[in-house]
């Protein structure tokens, strides 16, 4: 047993999880841990099931003043992404799919036609031409 080991192949790692029956389950139909309460965190509650706050609800420190002030230190400022550069971005990797097409089709036809060259006994054998 100890020599034909070294011959005996690897386990191979299985591919199979993403065909498994509970990869597509619901939050709702998994089944909660041992120990922890049953809760349901995805749910959204509604203002009738919320408890109202027992502390007033302020304005943080940096919404009053001058605007310098709002501004919080390291943060970047927020901008809007307009519709514009969405369609640009889809656009742009849309593009970038295309040209990797386009070089697999070219390699695919380069293969193709030396095969085509073999088959036909167009392909020469290298001789010296000296």
């Amino acid at each position: 047993m100890g020599i034909f080991d070294i011959f005996r192949r690897k386990k191979e790692t299985k591919f199979d999880v993403a065909a498994s029956p509970k990869l597509g389950l619901r939050p709702t139909e998994l089944k909660p841990l041992p120990g922890l309460p049953e809760t349901e965190p995805w749910r959204v509650e509604t203002t009738a099931e919320r408890p109202e706050p027992i502390y007033e609800q302020r304005k943080p420190y940096y919404d009053e003043g001058p605007a310098y002030i709002r501004e919080m230190p390291g943060a970047a400022p927020q901008a809007q992404v307009s519709r514009e550069d969405v369609i640009s971005k889809d656009i742009q990797i849309i593009s970038s799919k295309l040209d990797t097409l386009k070089v697999t089709l070219d390699s695919i036809n380069q293969r193709l036609a030396n095969l085509e060259r073999a088959a036909f006994g167009e392909h020469e054998s290298p001789r010296r031409r000296w």
